[in-house]
């Protein structure tokens, strides 16, 4: 049951994972544009040179998604930390599981015999 949980709990975390390294992508996509047209704007001659709300925009755009892509990558490496502690835990419950699946065969195959050998008479 518990391993069962953890099996799950890792399939969702992938999953977030996933969906975590989606935003990334999609955010770099955003602020590669944005700079870009601040780049076409910057590069335009001294007469059109302006700093007006639309390059304002693009600035706080830039500075905005920026900040996103930082959190997300944040919140990627935490669940990557806690992935690895899943696994690590399932794995150290897979252990324990054929350790006491080797202990049963050791017990049904060796020692269930000799006790049927053993007469113990009340008294």
């Amino acid at each position: 049951m518990l391993f069962e949980q953890q099996t799950v709990k890792i399939r969702e975390l992938h999953t977030t994972i996933c969906k975590l390294t989606k935003a990334f992508e999609e955010k770099q996509g955003a602020v590669a544009l944005a700079e870009t047209r601040l780049t076409v704007r910057s590069t335009r001659p001294n007469q059109e040179l302006v700093r007006d709300p639309v390059q304002l925009r693009l600035i706080r755009e830039i500075e905005d998604n920026t900040e996103q892509m930082v959190k997300i990558n944040k919140n990627i490496i935490d669940a990557n930390i806690v992935l690895r502690s899943l696994q690590r835990n399932q794995l150290e419950l897979e252990d324990a599981i054929n350790v006491k699946m080797i202990t049963i065969s050791i017990d049904e195959t060796q020692v269930i015999p000799l006790r049927k050998t053993i007469r113990i008479q009340d008294f």
